[in-house]
């Protein structure tokens, strides 16, 4: 997957900027301007089945080939692009249908989603985002980096904390972007070990 810019662009961009080598070989079978269209909207399974009952036959032409080929390229793009946000290699966002507001979709979500590039639109049975922005997860060591800093910051504003409070703060201030197992590393890294309570400050003896 092209890694790509951490800001964010709209969904029918995606393929382009992060399955590039795929956008460019479906390009290639139907089209730059049919392309997002056949991404989006898969042939029916009548239409699908009866194509392949002709290539399977020996009866194809080079348009029923050209148009499996193109059809299989779609299906790989958006089963990659999913377990890329699955896996929160990219993060989604989108205008929730049920609240109004824009929100993350969650990385578990991912599998239950339908996704329509052209319309920038993501839909389950339980509700759909609409006008649908992907951005791609800053890297491990640039979120390592920060956490660490941030950590380290309220460290010395507030003394130690429990850990399961720091990553409630750290979630709320790192939004979308976080991920446990930076924030796990980042937490060893400042408190010295991996979880539990911090150990307590040592006393001065007077």
């Amino acid at each position: 997957m092209q890694e790509g810019a951490t800001d964010s662009i709209s969904l029918r961009d995606a393929p382009a900027r992060f399955l590039t080598a795929d956008w460019d070989k479906l390009v290639g079978l139907s089209g730059s301007t049919v392309a997002l269209h056949v991404l989006s909207k898969p042939d029916p399974p009548g239409s699908t089945f009866y194509r392949r009952q002709v290539i399977g036959a020996g009866l194809s032409s080079p348009g029923h080939l050209r148009a499996e080929e193109a059809s299989l390229v779609s299906e790989e793009i958006t089963a990659a692009f999913k377990a890329a946000c699955a896996s929160a290699k990219l993060i989604g966002s989108g205008i929730f249908s049920n609240t109004g507001l824009r929100q993350d979709i969650l990385a578990e979500a991912w599998k239950d989603l339908v996704v329509d590039f052209g319309s920038n639109q993501i839909s389950a049975a339980w509700g759909c985002y609409n006008f649908v922005k992907v951005r791609a997860a800053p890297c491990h060591d640039d979120l390592h980096a920060r956490l660490v800093a941030w950590l380290n910051e309220r460290l010395a504003e507030r003394g130690p904390e429990l850990k399961k409070i720091l990553t409630v703060a750290a979630k709320m201030q790192f939004e979308g972007t976080y991920r446990d197992r930076a924030f796990n590393d980042a937490y060893r890294d400042v408190y010295g070990h991996a979880r539990g309570r911090p150990p307590a400050p040592e006393k001065i003896n007077k």
